[in-house]
């Protein structure tokens, strides 16, 4: 029978320097919705919750157990020299919590090693610092990634149902955190993306029949990219595979949602040369813009849902949500051809930036 240790007693533990041997040092702790993250100077460990939802349930130590090692098997595709394994915390014989120590497990930890802040595409962009180079390596690191990952087979039925569960689970979230205009708006981009689900079933058919779908990122964001030669990815979605099932079009059209989003929209350029490149292909503009705008409708969704969350509840959420839902409805607005996904506007790349 495992010991009964709380996550507060858990938390407070890692909150603490001398947790990690390095007394006196800082340690930065990020809460997100599922995990605790605590950051060392050279080292990240995280904590998963015992929370459970869509498609997942880590209240049971096995489950977070399994979930743990996951995580690093799946992340080691994308930064091998970076996660680094799993860690017991351990409850010693004079009852207290140790790392690693020799007492039973009451609980795992991820265990990586911190990436420079200053080298990660989300602090580049702000800082207008995204250099050529750099995002050509990312781009072609991308390009080769998929084309190299196995195909996964999937029937359309079961692929565009994906979608359209997705749509009404979207309007779910405004509808029940009480948000009429934003819940309005999502309705309009509900509709049209069911549309084009049926317009352009030929072009899903034919990426499904061309073997596109791979188990890709998942969550492929500006803040899990650090950019290098070659570049690292952390922080793929481990704990629901169906959201790895990917089309790596899809998954590229998320990435340059947010780097616009950040106000480089420009990136995309780079992204999908080197895919079309690489795969030979050219998707057809209307499957980016379902895609795009789907990604939006789903950006959307998860910041209404943290105004539901303590632990990330911030009035900013609501604006947020009301500029994704504003980028869908420009990209499903019949006759627009968007040049490029501006949430904030453009910004001029900085000196010697791409």
């Amino acid at each position: 029978m495992e010991p009964e240790i709380g996550i507060a007693a858990k938390v407070a533990f890692l909150r603490s320097s001398q947790a990690y041997g390095e007394a006196g040092e800082a340690v930065d702790v990020i809460e997100t919705h599922y995990s605790w993250v605590f950051r060392t100077r050279h080292l990240v460990y995280k904590l998963k919750k015992p929370v459970e939802g869509p498609g997942f349930d880590f209240t049971t130590l096995e489950a977070r157990r399994r979930n743990a090692r996951d995580e690093v098997r799946l992340n080691a595709r994308f930064a091998p020299r970076d996660y680094q394994g799993v860690e017991n915390l351990t409850l010693e014989q004079d009852g207290r919590l140790a790392l690693g120590g020799a007492g039973p497990a009451v609980d795992y930890l991820v265990k990586m090693a911190r990436l420079p802040d200053e080298r990660m595409l989300d602090r580049r962009m702000k800082r207008r610092r995204c250099y050529h180079a750099e995002i050509e390596a990312l781009g072609l690191y991308l390009a080769r990634f998929y084309a190299r990952a196995p195909p996964v087979p999937l029937s359309p039925r079961a692929y565009l149902d994906r979608f359209r569960k997705d749509c009404a689970v979207g309007m779910n979230e405004f509808e029940r955190n009480f948000y009429p205009a934003l819940a309005h708006k999502a309705a309009f981009i509900t509709l049209r993306l069911r549309g084009l689900l049926v317009m352009r079933k030929a072009d899903f058919r034919r990426r499904l029949a061309s073997r596109r779908v791979v188990e890709g990122h998942g969550d492929l964001r500006p803040e899990h990219i650090c950019l290098g030669f070659p570049p690292r990815m952390i922080d793929c979605l481990e704990f629901r595979r169906e959201l790895r099932l990917i089309d790596p079009i899809d998954e590229l059209c998320f990435l340059s949602l947010e780097c616009a989003r950040l106000g480089q929209p420009r990136i995309e350029a780079a992204l999908f040369r080197h895919y079309r490149r690489r795969m030979r292909e050219r998707p057809p503009p209307q499957l980016i813009r379902f895609y795009k705008s789907f990604r939006a409708l789903v950006r959307a969704r998860i910041a209404i849902r943290h105004m539901a969350d303590k632990a990330t509840a911030n009035p900013g959420w609501p604006r947020l949500a009301a500029a994704y839902l504003a980028t869908a409805a420009t990209l499903l607005s019949p006759g627009k051809t968007p040049r490029s996904l501006l949430l904030r506007g453009e910004t001029p790349y900085g000196e010697n930036a791409l």
